[in-house]
Parts: C-alpha cells; sequence; structure tokens
C-alpha cells in the first residue's frame, strides 16, 4: 500500500512539473499524424499553427507525420517510428477522411480503423501519461456522408468517450453553426475530399485552435492507461517496426540508398527480380512501408502456407519522375500472422499473375514485369522478427 501511494505521489509531481515547464518555458510542442488533409503544403496546419501561437502567446513547434492515401495503421507506425507521444505535449489525430474511403472502396473496415484508433492512444499514453491526443474529423462534400451517419465518425467518437480523449469534428460544428452551403463553399468542384481552398483552410485553422483554447485542451492531462478497458481485443499497442535491413544486402538485387523528400529523410531496400527479403518471423504481419515510384510492380508476402500477391504501385505517381512514401495495409486486413518461428518472404513477382489484391490508393503496375521492384522502408507487426 506505501509503494502504490508513492508511485502515484511520483505520478502527480511528474504532472506538475510537465505542466510547470510547459508554461515556464512557453514552448509548446505539437505533432500531427494524419491523411492528405494535414499534409497539404498550404493547408489548415499553417493557419492552425499560426491561431494557437496567437491564442497562447506561445511559442508553437509544429512537426507534421502525415501521408496522403493512407489509412489509420499509419499513424500508429509513425507514433512508434518517432517516439512521437514522448517527445509531443500535443498529438493531433487526422484520418477519418482516409478511412471512410477506404471502407467505401472496400478496402478498410470500421472495425480496422477502431482497433488502430485505439491502439494508438493505448500505445500513446504508455509512452507518455500527460500527452494531449486531439482527434480531428472532417466530413466530404458528398451526398452519400451529407444523407447518411458516418461509421467512422460514430466510431471515433465511441472510442475517445471510453478513454476521455478530445474530439473537434469540425464539418458538424460548421454545419450546426454555419449551415450545409458555407460548407460546401469550402470546398473547390472538383475536390471533394480535402478543405483545399484558402478560405476553407484559415476558417478549419481558426474552428480547432477555438475549440482548443475553450476546453482549456493545450493542459497535460494525466492518464493511466491500464485505468481504461480495451475496446477491441486486437488493438495495435504493442505494434513494432523494423527497418534495418542490411544483413539482406548481400545479395546481387538488393540496394540500399536514402529517400528525401520536404518531410522525411528514409532509407530504403530496392529489391529487384531473383532478389527477396527474408525474415524468421513469429505473430502478426500489419503493413509494409514503402517508397514507390514509376518502376514499381507486383510483388508476394508468403508466411508459411499463406500468400499475398499485390502492387506496391501507388495512384499518387503519375508520370515518370514522380515518387512518394506510403503503405501497404493489407496484411493487416488479411490477418497474415503465424504462431511459431517461421519464414516470412517478399519478392518481386518476375511475370504477370491474375490473381493479385490491390490495397487502398494503389493499382496496377505501368511498366512491364522485367522492369518491375519494390523499394521497402520498414515492416510494421506484432510479435518478433529476425
Amino acid at each position: 500500500m506505501q509503494l502504490n501511494k508513492i508511485s502515484n505521489l511520483e505520478k502527480m509531481i511528474d504532472f506538475e512539473e510537465k505542466t510547470l515547464s510547459i508554461n515556464s518555458q512557453k514552448h509548446l510542442k505539437i505533432a500531427i499524424v494524419g491523411g492528405s488533409n494535414s499534409v497539404m503544403r498550404s493547408g489548415y496546419t499553417k493557419y492552425l499553427q499560426k491561431y494557437i501561437a496567437g491564442e497562447t502567446g506561445e511559442n508553437v513547434e509544429f512537426s507534421n507525420f502525415s501521408l496522403g492515401g493512407v489509412t489509420s495503421l499509419c499513424g500508429v507506425i509513425q507514433n512508434y517510428r518517432y517516439n512521437i507521444a514522448k517527445n509531443y505535449d500535443i498529438i493531433f489525430f487526422e484520418y477519418c477522411v482516409n478511412d471512410r474511403s477506404a471502407v467505401i472502396a472496400g478496402k478498410y473496415s470500421v472495425r480496422k480503423a477502431g482497433m488502430a484508433l485505439e491502439g494508438l492512444i493505448r500505445q500513446s499514453k504508455s509512452m507518455n501519461p500527460n500527452c494531449v491526443i486531439i482527434i480531428l474529423i472532417f466530413g466530404t462534400n458528398l451526398p452519400i456522408y451529407y444523407n447518411n451517419c458516418c461509421q467512422i465518425s460514430a466510431t471515433y467518437e465511441s472510442i475517445a468517450r471510453r478513454y476521455d480523449i478530445p474530439v473537434i469534428n469540425i464539418t458538424e460544428i460548421l454545419l450546426e453553426t454555419k449551415g450545409i452551403k458555407f460548407v460546401k463553399s469550402l470546398y473547390k468542384k472538383d475536390d471533394s475530399f480535402h478543405y483545399a481552398r484558402p478560405k476553407g483552410t484559415k476558417i478549419i485553422g481558426k474552428l480547432i485552435a477555438k475549440q482548443m483554447m475553450a476546453n482549456n485542451w493545450l493542459i497535460p492531462k494525466f492518464q493511466q492507461i491500464n485505468k481504461y478497458y480495451r475496446m477491441y481485443a486486437g488493438h495495435l499497442q504493442n505494434l513494432k517496426f523494423s527497418s534495418d535491413f542490411d544483413s539482406q544486402l548481400n545479395q546481387n538485387n538488393i540496394k540500399k540508398s536514402t529517400f528525401k523528400n520536404s518531410l522525411f529523410e528514409e532509407e530504403i531496400y530496392t529489391i529487384k527480380a531473383d532478389a527477396s527479403l527474408n525474415f524468421q518471423f513469429k505473430g502478426r504481419l500489419l503493413g509494409i512501408m514503402l517508397k514507390s515510384d514509376w518502376y514499381d510492380g507486383l510483388f508476394k508476402i508468403k508466411l508459411k502456407e499463406q500468400e499475398l500477391v499485390t502492387s506496391s504501385f501507388s495512384a499518387w505517381v503519375e508520370e515518370e519522375g514522380m515518387s512518394n512514401i506510403n503503405l501497404i495495409s493489407l496484411p493487416y486486413q488479411k490477418n497474415i500472422s503465424c504462431n511459431e518461428l517461421t519464414e516470412l518472404s517478399i519478392s518481386v513477382c518476375q511475370k504477370n499473375v491474375e490473381n493479385y489484391e490491390l490495397d487502398v490508393r494503389k493499382r496496377k503496375p505501368k511498366v512491364s514485369p522485367e522492369e518491375w521492384k519494390t523499394s521497402i522502408i520498414g515492416i510494421a507487426y506484432i510479435g518478433a522478427i529476425n
């Protein structure tokens, strides 16, 4: 009993020191994990940083870990890879548009989205019980959204209530206060998924900042995650990520290089024909982070009797010379797993095959099979990999 009292006292002191540290240093560190709405160069994040700094008078540091065209699984991966919860005071989680789109396309499920969000919350609060997580929910400018209940939004909000996590449902707030005509005016005519107009991004940034200030969401809130019962048995709190494949470089057709864009600098391992990445693996395979370009092709994931063939070519690569970072999350959806240590193999297909599956935002390769390759950044999983 005495030890428990001491432990609780230490946690209270840590919480108070954290609060005093933020207030005294006047420096607020905010991280964003999300989709294309959060990563656009002239999107809402540009104005959100400005408005938060203006409202608080603090020096606000923003770091963006978002990627376009990915589901919420990516947020859990990024959180683990970069120790986001440990290094930041506030995390914005914004995947509703992407998850909703993927579910409608049959490439994701409401349950998978819920498991990912709960995994991120439990993962974050285990890293740093004081971090503030704020869920952002964006709508889409489509009749199917305006005329129906959004299951993804409802799931997000249900999980938020369970864990006492703040939610800002931007579109619902604007619909209630400004009306549907105003909401539609924030979108461009040819884009129903992004608040792409300057007027729209400014309004969204200001709305989020105002909601944060009105509800005191800038103040750290200590939460001991073990006190909260899980909603999903298969949540992703224990997700891991492996990205050191140097031991595989003895094969001629595996090359290591560096890919850099405005947000990330990643080491990549490019596999060509007649080569494969091979590991001893036990557990559940979740996803593969990769760099995609014009020469991406079909590749095969094999684990014991399970085999999955898919394409690493991204819909965002419109012409030769373009490239981007994205995610293959089909293993997560297909529940590729094993209970005993066995070989996991990832290899590029050497010819076209009829039976393959496309992940969200992936397309049939553009070039002929002899030019195919796949460039892997790392593998997300639960379990152990050697």
